[in-house]
């Protein structure tokens, strides 16, 4: 039987119920064998996860007192945070997570991001390319999805990266099949966590006015206004509150963006440093997507725009460049040369960040591993020399 005639022998709804079976049973194994050593009570999970109890309780997670009394209430030592760090419409998608304890609630949260991320990959590979990688490759991708330390700290810390990625996929995903404004619902989603996105969403944005994608912008603002309307019927007054959380959004030094390359380069100047760096980053991808005078197609935009967003966000950490498996997968999956996009995939997703979590390590300070989403800038303008353009 080939490939495409397994595929097509079965409806999606046996596809949905087996990936329910292999994230019941991946979160059994998290539960008996994992969740007590990750320790999710004292990890960024427990943000998501208290979050989401405040609403249950009808309390507020952007008072300092509250927010406190309530992670000490189930077991948190580690207050990162002074009071909740995410928008409430984050904990709205969260507060079904709520109703279980923290140890089967973080169980099932990774064995779904785990999922996430692994189907994200092989759906960027077979579906938005329309590659259909031989065995051996589909080792390789399992291999750079599963064992790479951007998955470990994903994991480890109860990030939510993993879903973020798939949030971005399911839009191109969207826009392939001509569906517009869904995709732009979609990508609303995005707001969930949007540090990660400071310059991606403008960057997206000024390129889909230029593309006069009207359908997708509606679909966006729509998405945005309705969460807003939602969290705000569940506690008005929320916003100007979350925007005190002042932390994230204060520029690290020692993150691996281009702040923590300049205080490398320049000690004291690294802030004009880094703005000229920004300037010089965001002007030349920005003249690429929207000025050049070939048309970029959607899924080498988004990709360049996420890696971009994350060298310049001020604040962000290495589990956050999870979601550089869209470029690396897209310049797997588009690249001819097999051996050389082989090589290229186990470079950037597996022996890079691993080369770089070590040297992070040793030093106490991950600046130097801004070289991830620089290199996934760098392979997706190579890829896409392999990519047919059209003439604006």
């Amino acid at each position: 039987m080939s490939q495409d005639t397994f595929v097509h022998k079965y409806s999606p709804l046996f596809y949905v119920l087996l990936a329910v079976v292999f994230i019941f049973l991946l979160t059994v194994a998290h539960y008996l064998f994992v969740v007590e050593p990750f320790d999710y009570a004292n990890k960024d999970f427990m943000s998501l996860w208290t979050g989401g109890k405040a609403l249950l309780t009808r309390q507020n997670p952007y008072d300092p007192d509250v927010w406190r009394a309530m992670r000490t209430q189930y077991g948190s030592n580690w207050f990162p945070d002074e009071r909740a760090p995410f928008p409430l419409w984050t904990f709205v998608f969260t507060a079904p997570l709520s109703l279980l304890p923290i140890p089967l609630a973080s169980a099932l949260w990774m064995a779904a991001t785990e999922t996430a991320l692994v189907l994200s990959v092989f759906l960027i590979v077979m579906k938005l390319v329309d590659y259909h990688p031989s065995l051996p490759e589909k080792g390789l991708l399992f291999l750079g999805s599963v064992f790479s330390v951007v998955t470990l700290l994903v994991l480890i810390n109860g990030q939510m990266t993993a879903f973020l990625l798939a949030i971005l996929v399911g839009c191109l995903l969207l826009v392939k099949r001509d569906l517009p404004f869904a995709a732009g619902l979609l990508l609303a989603l995005l707001a969930s966590k949007p540090n990660a996105f400071i310059v991606f969403v403008p960057l997206l944005g000024v390129w889909l006015l230029a593309r006069r994608r009207w359908r997708m912008i509606a679909g966006g603002c729509t998405g945005i206004l309705v969460m807003y309307v939602v969290s705000w019927f569940i506690q008005p007054g929320w916003l100007p509150l979350w925007l005190n959380v002042q932390g994230k959004t204060a520029v690290a030094t020692i993150t691996p963006t281009i702040w923590g390359l300049s205080a490398e380069l320049a000690g004291e100047w690294w802030l004009p440093v880094g703005l000229a760096l920004t300037v010089v980053i965001v002007g030349g991808v920005g003249w690429l997507c929207i000025l050049s005078r070939h048309r970029l197609g959607d899924a080498s935009v988004v990709s360049l725009a996420v890696a971009v967003s994350l060298l310049i966000t001020p604040y962000t950490w290495s589990y956050e460049h999870a979601l550089l498996y869209l470029p690396w997968a897209w310049g797997f999956a588009i690249i001819p040369l097999r051996k050389q996009a082989n090589v290229m995939w186990i470079m950037l997703s597996f022996i890079v960040p691993w080369l770089l979590f070590v040297i992070s390590v040793a030093r106490i300070n991950e600046s130097l591993s801004f070289l991830s989403p620089l290199l996934a800038i760098i392979a997706v303008v190579y890829a896409q020399k392999f990519v047919k353009v059209l003439p604006t």
